[in-house]
């Protein structure tokens, strides 16, 4: 659903001449935006799902910068920084959606197994479920942009795009480009620390308190999560195959030739390749390693007469009340970011001998929610009350309409309702429905400026600069 705004304005730039270098260098600061707060906020998250649902908001960042520099490439005159740009975001549109979907289908198996998404209440399920956090860790890789999968091959030509950008276009556009890629890193950075945080909350340690005890994961669920795996390793350690597909969707967005499209590609896929032969060489060699440890150790076992405690540095008896938890694990990070963030901390501290629980807690407001979406919603109810009631205060007028208008209206307004009802309480249905109908408008629109279609060539010719 998040990819068919993504669809509908590359359609957009598709019907359009190469827009102005300004237009691109807003495209590219949007996504560097969008990308650090994302992930950001996705690092102060305790829900496992709405923290999956903030890195949405980071990786349409990253498919906003390369959109840029394709936009920036064609403003300039640049075929290579088309080619990367628009090829990159083309690749990651198709890896957000495979690491992503992965994701969340074990985010689910985890809500199915324990009957809870909240990060702070789990912990120790690689030992219950030891497949799905095998899948979990895959695609959590795979968004941090680290190879050999195909969120490193996505993100690497993005970096592409943007490199190319500090060389070879000039100054401003330059900068920009060039902060395009210390932003990419700090991304990468955090949505490494995020991760990592995750899982070790999530699936290492032990099992908390007060959780249900973990099932495992039925194998249909693992089926599904399976297919999705495979395709994130099989474009990360076979780029040469996949990435060259995009060239298609290259040629629709920015009237690219294939000549031109193959050129810039073979110089940033040859050390994306590289780097993905030596990460599998070096897992492959912890895997060994860890194979050989195993044996040996089983080998040389020998049986003692009893066991022997030795001093464990005070962690010899592990309870879950000393591991992370998701809020301390991420407070250093946040705290770096406060003034950006404005986290806010609770303290509920010991007064005396005998006092109550003492406990700690820290909750960051999404900003753009509270400050900005909240009272527009609240603004746009209130005018659809005051229309509704034909009142300034939304309360219902003394004087109300005839009653046959209002059964007239009545069929009109339950539509509204309902659809509005649908949409606020999240209906799936809702969605897909509105989807599709704007799928069918843009196809629509489409086809009526389609060169060849009757009676508009005309329009089409002025539009791309040919005579008429």
């Amino acid at each position: 659903m998040i990819k068919t705004g993504i669809y509908g304005l590359l359609r957009v730039l598709s019907w359009l001449p190469p827009l102005p270098r300004t237009c691109a260098l807003v495209m590219v600061a949007f996504g560097v935006v969008s990308g650090v707060l994302g992930v950001l906020y996705a690092l102060a998250q305790h829900d496992l799902k709405r923290l999956l649902a903030y890195h949405s908001v980071e990786n349409i960042g990253i498919i906003g910068m390369g959109i840029g520099m394709g936009m920036l490439g064609g403003a300039l005159g640049k075929p290579a920084l088309v080619a990367l740009g628009y090829g990159g975001a083309l690749l990651h549109v198709l890896n957000h959606a495979l690491f992503k979907g992965l994701l969340f289908l074990s985010a689910g198996a985890v809500i199915q197994a324990t009957g809870t998404g909240e990060i702070d209440r789990l912990g120790g399920l690689a030992r219950k479920t030891p497949v799905n956090a095998a899948f979990f860790l895959l695609a959590a890789i795979s968004i941090c942009g680290l190879p050999p999968l195909n969120g490193f091959v996505g993100e690497w030509i993005v970096y592409g795009a943007l490199f190319e950008g500090t060389r070879s276009v000039p100054r401003l556009s330059a900068g920009v480009s060039a902060l395009g890629v210390v932003s990419l890193a700090l991304m990468g950075g955090l949505a490494l620390a995020c991760f990592v945080k995750v899982f070790g909350v999530v699936f290492l340690g032990k099992e908390r308190t007060g959780t249900r005890v973990a099932r495992a994961t039925p194998g249909a669920m693992r089926a599904g999560m399976g297919v999705l795996a495979v395709l994130c390793v099989a474009i990360g350690v076979l780029p040469g195959l996949i990435v060259p597909l995009t060239g298609a969707g290259v040629q629709v967005i920015a009237d690219l030739g294939p000549m031109e499209f193959e050129r810039a590609l073979p110089s940033v896929l040859a050390p994306a390749g590289r780097l993905s032969l030596l990460a599998m060489v070096f897992f492959g060699l912890i895997a060994t390693l860890a194979v050989v440890r195993r044996g040996l150790i089983q080998k040389n076992a020998v049986a003692l007469p009893s066991p022997v405690a030795t001093w464990g540095c005070g962690y010899a008896a592990a309870t879950p009340r000393m591991q992370y938890t998701a809020s301390s694990f991420a407070w250093s990070l946040l705290s770096s970011f406060r003034a950006l963030l404005c986290p806010e901390r609770r303290l509920h501290a010991p007064a005396a001998v005998f006092s109550e629980a003492a406990h700690l807690e820290s909750h960051t407001v999404d900003m753009a929610e509270q400050d900005l979406f909240a009272p527009l919603f609240r603004a746009a109810s209130r005018v659809s009350r005051m229309i509704q009631t034909l009142s300034w205060t939304g309360e219902p007028a003394m004087e109300r309409r005839s009653a046959r208008a209002s059964e007239r209206l009545r069929p009109f307004v339950a539509v509204v309702v309902g659809a509005t009802a649908a949409v606020r309480r999240g209906s799936i249905h809702v969605y897909v429905a509105f989807i599709a109908f704007t799928l069918l408008v843009v196809f629509a629109i489409e086809v009526w400026v389609a060169p060849g279609a009757e009676g508009h060539s005309a329009p089409i010719s002025v539009m791309q600069g040919a005579p008429q």
